[in-house]
């Protein structure tokens, strides 16, 4: 596996002496946050719930001033608005998946679908295409509504049936739940996945266009001589090329939500390590595409976290997800690049790009060949769509034979390691 450590150190001038994140709402203190929208840099809405009930904040003028509705009965969980006026929330009603819609901006919702599955898990994802299609799902679980919500038909051809997380951005649907990522460029009609090259399990995705970034916290951080079990992953994507790089980020013991207002910057939430082990959360900045990250500090002490990150533009972004029901705001930025973050990046390479390898044949009736032109085949791991693991091999050889006779038609995921790079692909069992 090829691997790359870019460690680099940037002071730029004190905190106190730039306006950064700050705190733009208060709630109380059995308030917690679960999602946040923003249409524009001024409107804006944040979902949680409480001791006592569920509720929707919205601001008109950029965080100043918030109204509230409150809703008993109800759990809160995601957020989304497809248009200025339509706006969907997904949440439990009697422990059952339900939907609410708002079809005035948010002046105020009703409840338009409920009992679609017991609380099995958690809604993470509600994304719409347009006012009247969209996808729900979560793991295990996921379904399609063409009617604004108010029926919604299991989709029965989505791999592992659902995702922990998922989000749309024109026609194109992406979702990712442990290390599985599923996509649909036709509207939910037909859906792909693929395999991520990292063992840990996702945390939260955007997307823009038919690329992804996505984070997740790493399970294997002593093996690689981290200094915790856990840490954070960022993995950054092209579904239709299947090719993505994934970065470690050893001195973090997760990264939370992510944020990509434009093509070049990019934004996430983190947790921090430190020796006494007392944890903070704070935020990161990329300025070009996520090659680099620096972090960004707080006009303030006593923070209590987030977990969720939306940013409308360049410049302004809102933070929630904390206990207490804290909004934090930027609008210049985040304020500072401070300290440049150290980073392991994983050279992640596509087969069918690859001159030097080949799988024949395939499709197959079960017998494939795998033969490296070059380097030495260390590892061969074969994992079916639900990321299972089928087949793991140490054949430490330029050519390798596999036997998929005993497994079901269907498309199975290859993963490589010869030399210094990891290589992935399909193979499909006919």
């Amino acid at each position: 596996m090829k691997i790359f450590i870019c460690v680099f150190t940037i002071m730029i001038c004190p905190l106190a002496s730039f306006g950064q994140w700050e705190i733009a709402y208060q709630a109380s203190i059995n308030s917690n946050d679960q999602d946040v929208y923003f249409l524009n840099s001024d409107t804006g809405f944040v979902v949680g719930i409480s001791s006592t009930d569920s509720y929707v904040l919205r601001t008109q003028n950029g965080g100043a001033d918030w109204d509230s509705l409150g809703f008993s009965d109800h759990q809160f969980r995601t957020i989304f608005f497809p248009s200025a006026d339509t706006g969907y929330i997904s949440c439990f009603y009697e422990n059952q998946i339900s939907v609410m819609r708002s079809i005035n901006g948010g002046d105020s919702w009703e409840r338009i679908a409920e009992g679609l599955a017991s609380a099995v898990s958690i809604p993470y994802s509600i994304s719409f295409f347009d006012n009247n299609t969209g996808i729900i799902s979560v793991p295990s679980w996921s379904a399609k509504t063409i009617d604004a919500g108010v029926t919604w038909s299991i989709l029965e051809n989505f791999p592992m049936g659902g995702t922990r997380d998922g989000d749309i951005d024109n026609s194109t649907f992406i979702g990712l739940d442990g290390t599985v990522l599923v996509w649909s460029q036709d509207e939910g009609d037909s859906f792909f996945s693929y395999l991520l090259d990292y063992q840990g399990s996702h945390s939260f995705l955007k997307t823009r266009d038919y690329k992804f970034l996505s984070s997740a916290i790493g399970n294997d951080g002593f093996t690689l001589g981290f200094q915790t079990f856990s840490f954070g992953i960022l993995t950054i994507g092209d579904v239709i090329q299947e090719n993505y790089i994934i970065t470690y980020f050893p001195e973090f013991n997760r990264i939370f939500g992510v944020s990509w207002p434009s093509e070049n910057v990019m934004y996430a939430v983190y947790r921090s390590i430190y020796e006494e082990g007392n944890e903070d959360i704070f935020f990161m900045k990329s300025m070009d595409g996520g090659n680099s990250w620096y972090k960004q500090g707080l006009d303030e002490t006593g923070y209590y976290g987030t977990k969720q990150i939306y940013c409308p533009n360049d410049s302004v972004c809102y933070a929630v997800g904390g206990i207490g029901g804290r909004i934090y705001k930027t609008t210049n930025g985040g304020g500072p690049l401070l300290d440049e973050v150290e980073q392991i990046v994983l050279s992640v390479k596509e087969i069918d790009d690859d001159l030097n390898f080949s799988i024949a044949p395939n499709p197959t009736q079960g017998q494939v060949t795998v033969r490296s032109e070059k380097e030495l085949i260390k590892e061969i791991k074969i994992f079916d769509l639900q990321g299972k693991e089928l087949v793991q091999a140490y054949p430490n050889d330029f050519i390798v034979q596999i036997d998929l006779s005993k497994f079901e038609s269907g498309v199975y995921l290859i993963q490589i390691m010869a030399g210094d790079i990891i290589r992935t692909g399909k193979i499909v069992r006919e």
